[in-house]
């Protein structure tokens, strides 16, 4: 009889060992899916999701990958441009206040210009990193912007 109850008492402090166990992992694990099926993700969907400019590294900063005189891109960096670069330091119209003018300028290299959105710039001006908001593209087309706005005489 006692081996019956030694075997018993082994198995019950199993099952509660195992409970333990299991029972906080599940409680994760549904909070964090809360569709009731399992999250998979597979290799095509990692490469449908956005990279921002910070993860494609160095090398997507060294060449853009369209022509930046295309008037689509302009637009669509105008736009990234109004909503981040405008209101509070570069001005509207590139003319700039707190920050650099842009209009009247033929000296930015495109290059640079990437490189200082991503990364920013603590200096005497301070620009904030834009590379973990932006795309490798999206940085290129603010560029693109930039640079017509150095065409601009007034």
């Amino acid at each position: 009889m006692k081996k019956k109850s030694l075997f018993r008492a082994s198995m019950f402090v199993c099952a509660v060992l195992v409970a333990s166990i299991s029972v906080p992992a599940l409680s994760a694990y549904q909070e964090k899916n809360t569709s009731n099926e399992p999250e998979l993700i597979t290799v095509a969907d990692k490469q449908d999701e956005p990279v921002t400019a910070k993860e494609a590294g160095p090398e997507a900063g060294r060449k853009p990958p369209f022509n930046l005189a295309d008037q689509q891109h302009i637009d669509s960096g105008k736009a990234m441009y109004m909503r981040t670069c405008a209101g509070y330091c570069h001005g509207g119209t590139g003319e700039g206040g707190r920050a650099p003018s842009f209009r009247k300028r033929d000296d930015l290299d495109p290059a640079y210009a990437y490189k200082t959105i991503v990364n920013g710039r603590v200096a005497s001006d301070v620009m904030p990193v834009f590379g973990h908001s932006f795309t490798s593209d999206q940085v290129w087309e603010l560029v693109s912007y930039l640079l017509y706005l150095g065409t601009q005489k007034d």
